[in-house]
């Protein structure tokens, strides 16, 4: 064999093992110190398992919520906050992120908590502009088929149908953006007909209960429930609407919200910022290290006098906005502490066999413009005393107020869906909203920010 020949069959040789090589490396991880991961041992495990367990391991749907909880289980060995959400429930979490869903845009009452079949629905809300709305579907009307089906048979327990996160009732009415659904309603005067909706995108809002608290002194107020895909633009055009009544000075409302988009509550603090850092991010990896910074651009009103109410279940995105005001010296923090959950996420869409999933872990630690984070440590421990940012005035609510306070926020939420419903609470005194109202209009004071 001459050398030529010989380089001829090495070469390809050499090529085949390092190719064996890559792939055993990759199957190994890429990060250090990470045990094997041996597919065919889990596989092997799985066969046995359905092959030979018994009580057998049950249908598909069973199998792949059994191997998306054990994944579920390792991510959070880790980190407290990461979630892989399985394919069957990323419409739902891509409707939590955004505030938009694809439906007719109903309120419908829960189905009754008893055992047979339910024969018809109150519709208790029409958002207007919606598609149901559109089509003549009215407060006060009664669904009792949908598409031919009788409510008996798509609700034939009540009791079971109460305990899932979606009823086949909802699964019934929601569908595809831009095709129909011909609901059969009952009026009132029990007079029936049809009503056919097209589907389309609803707009759930993220921010609620935009008015003027205080007229003498032109003291508005906003809420915003959660950091959506609009958020900034929403708060945007009530503070506009605000403005055209002489608004002097803003109350706008933090408590309850968990957080969303980092991007959308920078956004929101640019509102009234024209200069200077807004967040800091550090993660382990270069690319997710991240400053923000106000934009002078985007800014609506640098001078304007804010209290920002928070408690603890302010969190994450709305944090950052309460740290980046306090420390730029352009809010007052009233209430109580905040959460503590100074992460970021990412939040990935990946293919799998089974449809996509999302995947959600931590990357990064954020901090507000004076370099500090107020983490919890660990993340579920509810008595970490250095968690959450403290306010500046504090003003505590008990356990019954804050029942009531959600209640009020239910009002607020549908206000416009209903606009004849009746308050729910009565004899109800915010002291979180009167406390930032006092300061505001001059009739309390709080001890100097350091």
């Amino acid at each position: 064999m001459t050398r030529r020949q010989f380089l001829a069959l090495l070469v390809p040789l050499l090529v085949v093992i390092a190719a064996f090589a890559a792939i055993s490396w990759l199957e190994r991880s890429g990060v250090p110190g990470a045990p094997p991961w041996d597919a065919d041992f889990a596989r092997y495990v799985r066969d046995r398992m359905g092959q030979e367990c018994v009580g057998g391991v049950g249908d598909q749907r069973r199998q792949e919520k059994a191997f998306f909880d054990s994944l579920n289980t390792y991510v959070r060995s880790f980190d407290g906050y990461a979630l892989i959400t399985p394919p069957w429930e990323v419409d739902a979490a891509r409707v939590e992120s955004s505030g938009r869903y694809t439906g007719i845009g109903v309120r419908i009452e829960s189905s009754p908590d008893r055992a047979g079949p339910v024969a018809s629905v109150l519709v208790s809300g029409v958002k207007p502009g919606g598609p149901a709305a559109a089509a003549g579907v009215l407060v006060g009307d009664r669904i009792v088929a949908v598409d031919g089906r009788p409510l008996a048979e798509i609700l034939p327990d009540g009791r079971a149908a109460g305990r899932l996160a979606e009823t086949p009732l909802q699964a019934a009415i929601r569908g595809v953006e831009g095709t129909p659904v011909v609901l059969r309603l009952r009026a009132p005067d029990d007079s029936e007909r049809d009503a056919r909706v097209l589907r389309g995108q609803v707009d759930q809002g993220s921010v609620f209960g935009a008015r003027i608290l205080d007229p003498q002194k032109r003291i508005g107020y906003a809420r915003v429930r959660r950091f959506q895909a609009s958020t900034s633009k929403d708060l945007r055009a009530e503070l506009e609407k605000l403005a055209k009544r002489g608004l002097d000075a803003l109350v706008l409302d933090l408590r309850g919200d968990e957080g969303g988009f980092l991007e959308q509550a920078v956004a929101v603090a640019n509102l009234f910022l024209e200069s200077g850092v807004i967040v800091t991010q550090r993660g382990r990896l270069p690319q997710f290290n991240a400053t923000y910074r106000a934009d002078p651009k985007e800014t609506w009103n640098a001078d304007l006098p804010l209290a920002v109410l928070v408690n603890g279940s302010s969190a994450s995105a709305s944090e950052v906005l309460a740290g980046a005001l306090r420390d730029h010296g352009r809010a007052v923090l009233v209430g109580e502490r905040t959460w503590g959950k100074f992460l970021v996420q990412l939040v990935e869409e990946v293919q799998t066999d089974a449809g996509t999933a999302i995947f959600k872990r931590t990357t990064s630690i954020y901090e507000t413009p004076g370099g500090r984070s107020y983490q919890r440590n660990p993340p579920d421990n509810p008595d970490d005393p250095l968690a959450g940012i403290p306010p500046d005035l504090f003003v505590p609510m008990s356990q019954e107020d804050m029942k009531r306070l959600a209640v009020v926020f239910e009002d607020e939420f549908y206000a416009d869906w209903n606009p004849g419903r009746a308050p729910t609470v009565d004899g109800f005194k915010d002291t979180q909203i009167e406390a930032a109202r006092a300061l505001l209009a001059g009739e309390a004071f709080y001890p100097a920010l350091p």
